[in-house]
C-alpha cells in the first residue's frame, strides 16, 4: 500500500487478517469471472507522521524573561515605607492644623468653613482614587476563569501629586505664628493620679483600636464580597456626608446629653457599624453602617477634644491632648490592625467584627457605670462642698470657658484628622 503524498511516497506495510472476508465474486483481467478470497483494503484516513528528535536550543527561542517575584521582599518594602509615610504624616498633620488654626485667627475666618471644605475633598476624591483603581486595573477574564489584578501605582501617584500642590500651597502662606511651648508630657503625674482622666484616655485608646481595625480591614472585607474599588470608594464618601451635620451641631448635641454620654453613644455606634458589618451579604449594603461614622469619629472626637479642656487643668490640657492623640492614632490604631489581622486568621473576618462589636458595647456600659457610679457623685459632693465654702469645686469648673480657648488654640480641629481616611 501506498501511503502519503506526491512528493513523498511511504512505503507502508500492513498486516491483514483475510480470513473472516468471505469469498466474493470478482473480474479478472481477462474479463472471467471468478470466486474466490480478495484482498483489497482501502484507509481513508491514511497519513503520515515524521517523529524527529531535534535538540530544543537549534530550533526554539524564547522571546519572553520569566519574572520571579519575592513576596518577602515586597512586604518589608512596603512596611518601611508604610511606616515611613505614617511618622512624616502624623508629624507634618499636627503642625499643619496648628498652623491652620494660626492662620484662621489671624484673618479672623471662619473654621467651621474650612473644615466643611476638607471634608468635601475627601468626599469627591475618595470615590474618584477608587474608579482610578477600577479603570486601570485587569479585568477578570470570565471565559479562562482567571482573576484580575488590581493596579495601584495609579492612584499613588494622583495622591504624590496632590501632597505636591498642598505643598506649594503652603510655602505661599505667611506662617508667623508661635507653636505653645508648653512639654506634651508635663505633669504627667497629676494626669495619672486624676482617675476620669485616665479612664476618658482608656475609652480613647479602644475608639482608635476599632477605627483601626475598620480602617485597615473594611475594604478588604468588601473586596471578599466583590465590591468594586468605585463601590469602596463611595464608603468614605457617604461617611464625609453623614459627619457634616454632627461637626456643625457638636457644640448643642453635647451640652444637652453631656460628654460623657456622647462617647457612650459613639461606642455603641461602633457596636452597630461592626455587628451589621459581619452579617452583610452584598458589599451595597455597608452604606447604611457607614453612615455611622458620624456619631463614631466626628460628632464623639470633636466631644473630646472640648471633653479635655473641662477635665482638665491650664497645665496639663496640652499633656492630655498629647497623650489622647498617641493613644488614639498610635497604640489603638496599631492595636486594632494587629489584633485584627491575628483574629481574623483564626476565626475568620465576620467573627472578627462580632468580637470587635461585643468589646464595643463592654466599654460603652462599663464607662456608663463609671460616670452613674463615680464621676456623678464626686461631682455632687464637690458642688456641695463649693456651696458650703463659698468656693468653687475645682479649677476645671472655673476655667471651663478659658480652657476650651486654650484647647482651640493648640489645636481643637483635632478631630478633622479623624475623618481623613488612609485608604485612597
Amino acid at each position: 500500500m501506498n501511503c502519503g503524498s506526491k512528493e513523498v511516497i511511504a512505503q507502508v506495510i500492513s498486516t491483514v487478517d483475510s480470513s473472516s472476508i468471505s469469498d466474493a465474486q470478482y473480474v479478472t483481467e481477462s474479463g472471467i469471472s471468478a470466486h474466490g478470497p480478495l484482498v483489497d483494503i482501502r484507509f481513508s484516513g491514511c497519513g503520515l507522521h515524521c517523529l524527529v528528535n531535534i535538540p530544543r536550543n537549534t530550533l526554539c527561542n524564547n522571546t519572553h524573561a520569566g519574572v520571579v517575584y519575592d513576596p518577602s521582599l515586597t512586604f518589608w518594602t512596603y512596611l518601611v515605607v508604610r511606616t515611613v509615610l505614617g511618622v512624616l504624616t502624623a508629624a507634618s498633620l499636627m503642625m499643619f492644623e496648628g498652623a491652620v488654626m494660626a492662620t484662621v485667627q489671624e484673618m479672623g475666618g471662619d473654621y467651621g468653613i474650612q473644615r466643611f471644605v476638607g471634608n468635601f475633598g475627601a468626599i469627591v476624591f475618595a470615590p474618584l482614587g477608587g474608579y482610578i483603581i477600577d479603570i486601570t486595573s485587569q479585568p477578570k477574564d470570565e471565559i479562562n476563569n482567571v482573576m484580575g489584578r488590581s493596579s495601584y501605582s495609579a492612584v499613588i501617584y494622583v495622591y504624590l501629586g496632590l501632597k505636591l500642590i498642598a505643598a506649594l500651597m503652603i510655602l505661599m502662606i505667611q506662617l508667623d505664628f508661635k507653636p505653645p511651648g508648653e512639654r506634651i508630657l508635663s505633669n504627667i503625674r497629676g494626669i495619672v493620679r486624676n482617675a476620669e482622666v485616665m479612664v476618658f484616655l482608656g475609652m480613647m485608646m479602644f475608639a482608635g483600636t476599632f477605627w483601626g481595625f475598620i480602617e485597615a480591614f473594611l475594604f478588604w472585607y468588601l473586596d471578599d464580597l466583590g465590591a468594586s474599588h468605585f463601590l469602596m470608594g463611595w464608603t468614605v464618601a457617604v461617611g464625609m456626608v453623614t459627619s457634616l451635620p454632627f461637626l456643625v451641631f457638636s457644640g448643642p448635641i453635647t451640652d444637652v446629653i453631656g460628654h460623657m454620654n456622647v462617647i457612650i453613644v459613639g461606642m455603641l455606634a461602633y457596636t452597630a457599624r461592626m455587628l451589621g458589618y459581619s452579617f452583610i451579604t452584598d458589599p451595597t449594603y455597608v452604606y447604611p453602617f457607614e453612615a455611622l461614622e458620624g456619631l463614631t469619629m466626628a460628632l464623639m472626637m470633636t466631644s473630646a477634644v472640648t471633653y479635655v479642656a473641662k477635665i482638665s487643668s491650664a497645665n496639663t490640657i496640652a499633656s492630655v491632648m498629647g497623650l489622647m492623640g498617641a493613644l488614639f492614632f498610635g497604640l489603638g490604631k496599631g492595636s486594632g490592625s494587629l489584633l485584627g489581622g491575628l483574629l481574623m486568621s483564626y476565626i475568620g473576618a465576620q467573627n472578627t467584627f462580632r468580637t470587635f462589636a461585643v468589646i464595643a458595647f463592654t466599654c460603652s456600659l462599663s464607662y456608663g457605670f463609671f460616670q452613674w457610679l463615680y464621676v456623678k457623685p464626686r461631682r455632687m459632693r464637690s458642688s456641695n462642698d463649693s456651696q458650703s465654702s463659698d468656693e468653687p469645686a475645682s479649677s476645671n469648673d472655673n476655667d471651663f470657658h478659658t480652657e476650651r480657648k486654650n484647647a482651640s488654640a493648640i489645636g481643637i480641629n483635632f478631630n478633622k484628622m479623624t475623618l481623613g481616611k488612609d485608604n485612597l
